[in-house]
């Protein structure tokens, strides 16, 4: 709605609530395509291509929503307990390092102990990456329909039951 609202298409955002109520407001808010290894294959593209259309909007949405949806980027450390694990992170490292916008750095098991994070002395090495982002969902898919109710889309309170279709118009 957003985007259609943003080329100058007539958009109408049917919900039966409030904006934010349902599962859009309550998912974990990270926008994290490389996350777990990446998004396997071909989406893998997407998934990134995604995440940069996202972080280019941010300004623009905060701007047209008044909205703070506490957009930022995230660091994570990802720990290795055996030799499975340390090859698996090893994998991860690579997609980072190869990937615009991110980038990981393996931690021996001595770095981990002086991060001061208390973790557990079975840890044989850690990967710290970089580049994943984050948002408060509730806040964000509200920042989303007020930029798009601002950019002209009007907002029904109800429940679609089915789209009629002229010619090429819904």
């Amino acid at each position: 709605a957003y985007f259609l609202a943003r080329s100058g298409v007539a958009v109408t955002i049917v919900d039966p609530c409030e904006i934010a109520a349902n599962a859009s407001g309550h998912n974990a808010g990270g926008l994290n395509p490389l996350h777990g290894g990446g998004i396997p294959g071909p989406l893998q593209e997407l998934a990134l291509t995604s995440l940069r259309l996202h972080l280019k909007e941010w300004d623009r949405l905060r701007r047209l929503s008044g909205i703070d949806f506490r957009g930022r980027f995230v660091t994570r450390l990802h720990v290795a307990r055996d030799e499975g694990e340390a090859e698996e992170l090893a994998r991860r490292e690579a997609l980072h390092n190869a990937t615009d916008g991110f980038s990981a750095r393996w931690l021996t098991s001595d770095e981990l102990r002086e991060t001061g994070l208390g973790l557990s002395p079975d840890a044989i090495g850690g990967l710290w990456t970089d580049g994943n982002a984050r948002v408060e969902p509730a806040l964000y898919t509200r920042a989303v329909a007020e930029s798009a109710v601002r950019l002209g889309a009007r907002m029904i309170a109800g429940r679609a039951r089915g789209l009629v279709t002229r010619a090429d118009r819904v």
